[in-house]
């Protein structure tokens, strides 16, 4: 079937909807121009046109007149977060990430790191430590190629806040630049796009 992406969709997501491998969905025939177009199965922007293909019926042979049990494994998918203060790591920092009715508890690591795997069923989790909350949005992140992917990241790394008319956003790309040693003109170009895509992850 086709489908149109809505914000907060990802292949991980759709896959978890649909039950299917998100796998299955990336890398689909018919999603060809999509891939060459997005790069990443995490990132899809709302209004993209995406395939999801059937399921794959599943046999299993059992004896008759007895009691058996399938448990459907739930796909799960990383969730990398690196926290910084002033461009300088949160090594050993403590933590508390609460997903759905899950709470995991952890320190990150030298590079302000921390991962876990997760359920793609939740829209939204939390990152508390001693002094802040951390609230994420999952798979609303827009592409770099969108003017709202530029800005989702220039916020995400503390060069924009949520103000967001024409000149603040531009004077924010251009602390930007300024910052990471590219020309200093406040348009988007393809070399901010890409350093963002180094500086914050896909």
């Amino acid at each position: 079937m086709n489908y149109t992406v809505k914000q907060g969709d990802c292949c991980s997501s759709l896959g978890y909807k649909f039950g299917i491998p998100w796998k299955k969905i990336w890398d689909h025939a018919s999603n060809a121009a999509l891939r060459q177009k997005r790069k990443t199965p995490d990132v899809l922007f709302p209004g993209d046109a995406i395939f999801i293909p059937d399921k794959t019926l599943k046999e299993e042979p059992c004896s008759t007149e007895q009691l058996h049990n399938f448990k459907k494994k739930t796909e799960k998918v990383w969730l990398r977060l690196r926290l910084l203060e002033e461009d300088k790591p949160r090594k050993n920092l403590q933590y508390k990430l609460k997903i759905g009715d899950q709470e995991i508890e952890g320190t990150t690591d030298g590079n302000g790191k921390l991962e876990h795997k997760i359920s793609p069923k939740h829209p939204e989790a939390w990152v508390i430590t001693e002094i802040d909350v951390y609230h994420l949005t999952l798979g609303a992140l827009d592409p770099t190629e969108e003017d709202s992917g530029v800005e989702n990241r220039l916020q995400n790394l503390g060069f924009l806040g949520r103000q967001k008319s024409p000149a603040i956003v531009e004077s924010s790309v251009k602390a930007f630049k300024d910052k990471n040693g590219l020309e200093n003109t406040g348009d988007v170009n393809a070399a901010t796009r890409s350093k963002l895509l180094e500086k914050h992850g896909s």
